[in-house]
C-alpha cells in the first residue's frame, strides 16, 4: 500500500466543548497517524505561529533499502492536501535519516535534508520546496557543508517567511559562533547568502530572529556558560552589540523548559526546571520591564508565554504532580494572566487536561477575537535527539481559546 494510503488524516474538528464549570471553549483538533514502518517529521516549533497561518505541516517517509533515494509524503493542515515527494542524490552519497519541515504559507512546504559521502564526512544541506496545490517541487543545495552532528544544527535552525520568499538562519557548525543567513524565493532560487551573517561573542546553542514588519531587527541566542552551570539568553545585533537578558541560576535542576514571545514590541523569555519558572520581559533594546519567578506545586514538563498589549503576559504550564510517596501521579495544566506589575490577575479554572502520554509542545497566541488561545501538540515523531522512535508515530493538535471572563481572580499557584 502506498504511503498516501497508509497515512490517515482525521481532518479538522471544530466544535464547542463545555467544561465542568459551564464555560465554552472552542477546540480545533487534528490528528495524523502513520504506519509503524515509517518516520513522521513535524517541526514542533512551527505548528501554530501567526507567521505560518496556523499551518501544521508534516513529512512521512517509509523505510527504504536505497541510501540515495527517499520516497516521502508531505502534507499540510491548511489545505488538507498531501503530495508525494522524492529526495534524490547521486549513488555515491547517502541521504541522512533526519530532516526538518517548515510551512511556507498555506500552500507550500519547505523540506531541509542532507546527504554525505560516508562516515565522518561532512553533510551537505539541501532544500526542497513543494507546491501542495500542484505537487511540483524545486530543489536547492546550500553553499555550506556541515560537520556532524548535522541533525542538531538543522533542528536548531530558524526561518522568516515573506510573501514570495523566506530567510533561513542556521548555525555554522564549523564555527559555533557564526550564524549564516540565506534568502530564497518560492522557486528555490538562492537570492543572497551571508556566510556568516553574524558572529557572536559566545558559543551558540540556537538563534531566534526578532522580526518587526517582516524585517529581522536583531536576534536572541542561547548559550551555556563555562561548565554548563548557567543557561543564558542573549540579545544580539550584527554590529557586534550584545546584551545578556537572562541567566538561569544554578538552583534550577532537571530538564530545562523554555519559551519566548516577541509580540507587542516586547521580548518575553520564560525559562524553568523542576517546579519553577523564571520570567523576564524586555524592550527591543534589551532594557528590563519585568522580572519574576513563579513557583508551582508540580513538576513542569513544558511552558508557553505570550506578551500582552497592555503589559504583562499570559503563561501556560503543564506537568505532573506526585503524591507524598511518589507512587501516584496526576497531570496538571495551568494558564495564568499576570499584569505588568507582577500581580496574578487570574487563572483559567477547571482546565481540561491535555490527553497525551508523549511529548507535549505548547504555543499561546491571540486570535482575531482577542481571545487567548492555547495550541497543544502531542507527538511521537522522529526528533534529532531521540534516536529511533518506538511505536506508532503520530502528531495530534488541539487548540483551545479563552476570553478575559474565563480568567478568575486567583493569587495561588
Amino acid at each position: 500500500m502506498s504511503t498516501l494510503r497508509r497515512l490517515l488524516f482525521f481532518g479538522i474538528l471544530c466544535f464547542g466543548l463545555r467544561f465542568a464549570n459551564g464555560r465554552v471553549g472552542k477546540i480545533v483538533h487534528e490528528r495524523y497517524v502513520e504506519a509503524v514502518d515509517s518516520n513522521l517529521y513535524v517541526n514542533i516549533n512551527a505548528f501554530w505561529s501567526k507567521d505560518n497561518l496556523q499551518n501544521l505541516t508534516y513529512v512521512a517517509c517509509p523505510g527504504s533499502d536505497s541510501k540515495f533515494q527517499r520516497n516521502c509524503t508531505v502534507g499540510s493542515r491548511a489545505v488538507s492536501l498531501a503530495c508525494p515527494v522524492t529526495l534524490n542524490t547521486d549513488q555515491s552519497r547517502i541521504i541522512e535519516d533526519y530532516l526538518e519541515v517548515f510551512p511556507f504559507g498555506p500552500t507550500r512546504a519547505i523540506i531541509f535534508w542532507g546527504d554525505y559521502y560516508g562516515r565522518g564526512q561532512r553533510t551537505h544541506v539541501k532544500c526542497t520546496i513543494v507546491d501542495l496545490m500542484t505537487c511540483q517541487s524545486n530543489y536547492l543545495e546550500f553553499p555550506m557543508a556541515s560537520k556532524l552532528p548535522y541533525d542538531f544544527i538543522l533542528a536548531k535552525s530558524n526561518y522568516v517567511i515573506r510573501d514570495n520568499s523566506f530567510e533561513f538562519m542556521i548555525t555554522d557548525n564549523s564555527h559555533s559562533n557564526n550564524l549564516n543567513k540565506y534568502l530564497i524565493d518560492a522557486n528555490g532560487t538562492l537570492i543572497s547568502k551571508l556566510n556568516p551573517w553574524c558572529i557572536t561573542r559566545r558559543m551558540m546553542n540556537a538563534a531566534y530572529p526578532i522580526v518587526i514588519d517582516q524585517e529581522i531587527k536583531s536576534y536572541l541566542y542561547t548559550s551555556s556558560s563555562r561548565g554548563l552551570i548557567f543557561r543564558q539568553w542573549i540579545l544580539a545585533k550584527c554590529n557586534g552589540t550584545e546584551k545578556l537578558l537572562q541567566q538561569v541560576n544554578p538552583n534550577f535542576f532537571g530538564p530545562l523548559i523554555e519559551d519566548i514571545s516577541t509580540t507587542h514590541n516586547t521580548i518575553g523569555i520564560a525559562t524553568g526546571s523542576d517546579s519553577s519558572i523564571l520570567v523576564g520581559q524586555f524592550d527591543l533594546d534589551g532594557n528590563s520591564k519585568l522580572n519574576m519567578t513563579l513557583d508551582f506545586d508540580f513538576d513542569l514538563g513544558s511552558v508557553s508565554m505570550l506578551n500582552l498589549a497592555a503589559g504583562g503576559f499570559v503563561l501556560t504550564v503543564e506537568g505532573t504532580k506526585y503524591d507524598a510517596d511518589y507512587r501516584y501521579k496526576s497531570k496538571q495544566l495551568k494558564m495564568l494572566k499576570i499584569s505588568a506589575d507582577k500581580k496574578i490577575i487570574g487563572s483559567v479554572k477547571w482546565m481540561e487536561q491535555i490527553s497525551c502520554d508523549n511529548k507535549i509542545t505548547m504555543q499561546l497566541f491571540e486570535n482575531e477575537a482577542k481571545e487567548h488561545c492555547l495550541a497543544a501538540l502531542c507527538t511521537n515523531v522522529r526528533r534529532f535527539n531521540t534516536g529511533w522512535t518506538a511505536g506508532k508515530q503520530f502528531a495530534e493538535l488541539e487548540v483551545r481559546c479563552y476570553t478575559d471572563s474565563d480568567f478568575t481572580a486567583d493569587d495561588t499557584l
